[in-house]
């Protein structure tokens, strides 16, 4: 009976972030958003071949952040609906500002509604489940390698290490057909699991194991060990638990 009413009751949660530019770039791109009073987590990875990609990732998480605000989706129809007019607010944006032009950004995110937590994403950026000590990856990557591994052209461990490792798929911003895919699912949450949000400047940057393990610690244990890993990327992550 007690073990009934335990997931019977609201389950609170807890979040931590932590964001650095990495040993190997001069500015950090990244931005990420916690706001634990509507329950939402964002990592959005700015898209630096673009251009003014910390630009794109602050305008997006600021977006995202202040629709949830004003009003709290409900489903996963109406997340992707929110994803495809924050998409929109940065086409806006760079046809008011030509010398924005091009500028974009993934998104990963995280809304937790009653015992669920639901997920939207597009772009490389992840979302991973620590329950019981076991992660799980709970977002695939709009990226070109990991088509070509869906397809068959390519392995697994060929596609970790090809030259075109980092190209996106899908993004907010870029161009208006930019956004190719918006990935979506919801997650049914229990004490003590621990979501993770992450850029490829941390998952890519280290094995499973390790992810793991550093996953187990804390949001700065993850980027730290991308860090100590030389990872040529900005790294950032968000732990978020289940209490």
């Amino acid at each position: 009976m007690l073990s009934k009413l335990l997931y019977r009751r609201a389950l609170r949660w807890q979040s931590a972030a932590s964001s650095e530019a990495g040993p190997n770039k001069p500015l950090n791109e990244d931005c990420v958003l916690l706001n634990d009073t509507v329950e939402l987590a964002i990592v959005c990875d700015g898209v630096g071949g673009h251009g003014n990609g910390d630009l794109a990732s602050q305008l997006a998480c600021k977006y995202l952040g202040d629709a949830c605000n004003q009003q709290k989706p409900r489903d996963g129809e109406q997340l992707r609906q929110l994803i495809r007019q924050c998409h929109q607010h940065l086409l806006d944006h760079m046809q008011r500002s030509p010398d924005t032009a091009g500028m974009a950004t993934t998104v990963v995110l995280a809304l937790k509604i009653g015992n669920k937590i639901w997920m939207a994403w597009a772009g490389d950026s992840r979302a991973y489940l620590l329950r019981k000590g076991k992660l799980s990856q709970l977002t695939d990557d709009h990226s070109f390698v990991n088509e070509k591994v869906t397809q068959g052209i390519l392995r697994r461990e060929e596609a970790e290490h090809h030259p075109m490792a980092h190209l996106i798929t899908s993004s907010l911003g870029g161009g208006i057909n930019s956004l190719k895919r918006i990935g979506t699912r919801n997650l049914a949450i229990k004490p003590k699991d621990r979501l993770i949000l992450c850029t490829d400047g941390v998952h890519a940057y280290m094995s499973e194991k390790a992810f793991e393990q550093a996953a187990s610690q804390s949001a700065q244990a993850l980027v730290q060990q991308a860090i100590d890993n030389n990872t040529r990327d900005n790294c950032s992550a968000i732990c978020i638990d289940m209490l």
